[in-house]
């Protein structure tokens, strides 16, 4: 009897000691850069993907860790459904930690595409096209659908667009060019 006891307690401390282990282990990773297979990665999280897409979708993009792990990383944190659709870019140091904030808060990468005054509708829409970091989801549509789109039903593409407000700041950088 007194020998199921001491078994009883070595298997009691050492599913302890697991246990403490593991999470010693799970925050140590959680502190470290996550390893990328170039300088940038770049995601794009689309409307409606689950944890699991997210976790392979980023793994497929280079980040070098297993996407299980990454995945579960989500999951756990209890963060998971609030993971924003958006484009994202991590580069080198960037932690597991910091990489599911950056989805969560939705800090997303800005891409800049130049819209030229005196342009035609017609040529504005083909600069967007044009744009690599964007996604054209209105290429098949015609000018009068894109107007509608708008919420400018029955207007004319050419009259809807001037001017284009601009904040001051933007604007003061602009006129010392």
């Amino acid at each position: 009897m007194r020998f199921l006891k001491r078994l009883f307690g070595a298997l009691v401390l050492l599913a302890l000691l697991s246990v403490v282990l593991s999470g010693a282990a799970a925050y140590w990773w959680l502190q470290q850069p996550l390893p990328l297979k170039s300088a940038s990665v770049e995601f794009s999280v689309e409307a409606g993907m689950t944890p699991r897409q997210i976790a392979n979708g980023w793994v497929a993009a280079g980040i070098d860790t297993p996407a299980l792990v990454l995945y579960e990383w989500f999951r756990w944190s209890g963060q998971a459904r609030k993971i924003r659709a958006g484009s994202y870019e991590v580069g080198a140091g960037t932690t597991p930690r910091a990489l599911l904030q950056k989805m969560v808060l939705g800090d997303q990468t800005l891409a800049t595409v130049r819209l030229i005054e005196g342009w035609t509708f017609r040529q504005w829409r083909a600069e967007l096209a044009r744009t690599q970091t964007l996604r054209s989801t209105i290429t098949a549509m015609s000018d009068e659908q894109v107007m509608e789109a708008l919420g400018a039903p029955g207007q004319h593409p050419e009259d809807g667009f001037s001017p284009i407000p601009m904040p001051t700041a933007a604007a003061a950088a602009t006129s010392q060019c």
